[in-house]
């Protein structure tokens, strides 16, 4: 039997956006592979495991779908391995540790800023988890509807 064992994603998340960060600032273009090796030296401590393995590849992967990242360096490298970080993820980079996709630096600022109720903390951490998943507020319990929209269609 495989022993499972608690993956911190958002641990795994932290450390890809450190290291896009790094690579960013110090190249023009990157590489997937690199992105993801680099970071899994951050994550794996030496010990290899395929359910972090597994977490750190869906984490990257979700950041191409949030729009922090887009594949392509150029019109003639706009394919993978290339990738490049979008003026959405250069934001999100700039103010890293306190940026609503990262909930645990997020939620860290809020309670340095003001104190939190417990129910005010749920709320937050929702809001984070959908961010993280890239959902809108209209997609948050309308069933796909928007705000304002009615379940009827009828006039």
């Amino acid at each position: 039997m495989t022993e499972t064992i608690d993956v911190d994603v958002s641990a795994i998340r932290s450390a890809l956006l450190e290291v896009i960060g790094d690579l960013s600032s110090q190249y023009d273009n990157l590489q997937s592979s690199s992105v993801i090796q680099h970071a899994a030296r951050k994550v794996l401590n030496r010990q290899p495991d395929r359910q972090v393995e597994r977490a750190l590849l869906a984490s990257f992967y979700d950041l191409f779908r949030t729009g922090y990242v887009s594949w392509g360096h150029d019109l003639a490298n706009p394919a993978p391995p290339f990738c490049h970080v979008t003026e959405l993820g250069r934001r999100a980079l700039a103010q890293r540790s306190r940026d609503p996709a990262n909930p645990e630096g997020y939620l860290s600022h809020l309670r340095s800023r003001a104190g939190i109720s417990s129910l005010t903390h749920s709320y937050r951490c929702g809001g984070t988890q959908h961010l993280q998943r890239g959902m809108l507020q209209g997609d948050c319990g309308h069933g796909g509807r928007g705000r304002g929209e009615s379940r009827s269609s009828g006039a």
